[in-house]
This record gives C-alpha cells, structure tokens and sequence, in this order.
C-alpha cells in the first residue's frame, strides 16, 4: 500500500488527491514517484519536488536481507593498492546503501514535513534560496531507521562508479585527475569513515 510506502507524500498531497492517485495507480513502489510526475501535471508547477521525496521515501523502504554479510573496508592502504592494480579490482558499496541524485533538498522537506502535524505552507519551505545544480545524498539504511547525507558531488559519483561496477582506478582517474591526490584521500577517507564500502 503506497499510503505506508510514502506517508509525507501523502501529507503534502493530501488524503483526498493521494487516494485518487493510489487508485488509479497500477505498478510496483519503485514505479510511483515517475507515476506522481505524470499525472499531477501541477507537479511541475507548484510541486515539483514532489517525486524526488516519494523517491526519498521508497529509497527508505528498501531493505536488503545480505546487510550484515558485507565487511566493511577500513584500511586506506588497501583501496589505494587497488588504485594501482592493473587488473583493475572493483570494490563495491555495503548492500544497505542507497544513492539519491535531486534537483531539491528532498531531505530537508522530508524532515519538516515529518515534524510537522499539519502540512506547512510551501513558502515555509523557502525553497527558491536553496534550489541549485543537484543535491546529493547517501541513504543508509539502518535497521534502526535511514542514515541521510549530503555529500559532494564527487564523493557522489566515486560511490556511483562503484555501483555500476566501474573499477576504482578508472573512477579515481576520472575524477580526480586534476585535483590531485589530497582530494582523492579526503575523498576516501570520507567514504571509508562512513563504512559505505564493503
């Protein structure tokens, strides 16, 4: 049921809309917020971080059953040997990890909805200052609830290129060929800190 799936979509929506929509909608989760932007064509008018927070919240209710099968990758050592490996070694990212790319600060929306008991006026959103190129997050989902993070773009697309399975010499070449080394080791220790890598 999309109401337990999404439930500060449906505050923003309203019971009444949600209901209409949820209705007419025949498909699975994941499938719901590219449905919202179609069918609400207000959604791009008014709303339109509308879909980016049902994504937000259908990315939180994705589990993975092999969460504590993966082992955590603490040692820098090991990833830079891997940067220098010819055969190019993938790494991969811990199964519990989710990547959001946004046009909104969906997190922020999600959190002032979710602390609200009425639905807030858009413009206690203030979102015109806050609009920019993309926002980044990293969803970890816990089992005591989703970790959130905004993150850098590069730190974004080094863990992207480790989940489409890119190796890690050829992410790191991309990305940090001209910023050099310092970056690409704040970087990693920025991911490894985090225990994104399994």
């Amino acid at each position: 049921m999309q109401s337990q799936v999404f439930p500060q979509t449906k505050k923003i929506l309203g019971n009444e809309l949600f209901e209409s929509l949820q209705t007419n909608f025949k498909g699975d989760n994941k499938d719901f917020p590219e449905y919202l932007k179609n069918s609400v064509p207000e959604l791009e008018i008014r709303f339109s971080f509308i879909p980016e927070l049902a994504q937000l919240e259908y990315l939180f209710s994705l589990k993975n059953e092999n969460m504590d099968d993966a082992t955590p990758v603490k040692n820098c050592e090991t990833i830079l040997t891997l940067y220098k490996d010819q055969e190019g070694k993938k790494l991969t990212l811990k199964p519990s990890l989710q990547l959001l790319k946004c046009r909104f600060p969906v997190w922020e929306i999600y959190k002032t909805l979710k602390k609200s008991k009425n639905v807030p006026s858009l413009i206690e959103f203030d979102l015109q200052p806050k609009i920019r190129s993309k926002y980044f997050y990293v969803i970890d989902n816990l089992e005591n609830g989703p970790l959130v993070q905004n993150v850098s773009k590069k730190i974004y697309m080094l863990l992207e290129g480790i989940l489409l399975g890119h190796s890690f010499g050829k992410i790191a070449e991309e990305l940090f060929s001209q910023s050099g080394a310092i970056e690409l080791d704040q970087s990693l220790q920025k991911v490894l800190s985090s225990n994104w890598v399994a």
